[in-house]
């Protein structure tokens, strides 16, 4: 099997820094997606995030690896998971992040609005600038 291709793809949208923030507060994100096909017919997906900031070359190898683990699964029919080992836990604890505040009142009304979404965790840069 040999790489005939590899696309990659950018998709822009505006993303609400908090909820419910209106339409002209929204920042516009990008998320990278890489596409690599085959000569058998097999396309593997990868992605990265550029945030905080671009994906650069270390982001790009890495959505590559990603579609070739993806392509390594689709030829040999088993979800990625299992080539790396199999399941290890029955489930995995989800966090996110608040958007980058300047003031420790944003922060605590960041804070509560996170709690109240339903996370039971959360990241974020104790140095307020």
């Amino acid at each position: 099997m040999k790489i005939t291709a590899v696309k990659p793809w950018i998709i822009q949208f505006p993303w609400p820094q908090r909820p419910g923030d209106p339409p002209q507060r929204h920042r516009q994100r990008e998320l990278v997606f890489t596409q690599v096909d085959t000569d058998a017919g097999l396309t593997g997906w990868g992605e990265v995030t550029t945030y905080p900031g671009a994906a650069g070359t270390r982001g790009a190898v890495s959505a590559i690896d990603i579609a070739l683990w993806d392509i390594r699964g689709k030829a040999l029919g088993l979800p990625i998971y299992m080539l790396l080992g199999g399941p290890v836990r029955e489930s995995i604890a989800l966090y996110t992040h608040p958007p980058q505040v300047t003031d420790v009142e944003s922060a605590v009304t960041d804070a509560k609005a996170i709690v109240d979404a339903g996370y039971k965790a959360m990241k974020f840069d104790p140095m307020i600038r």
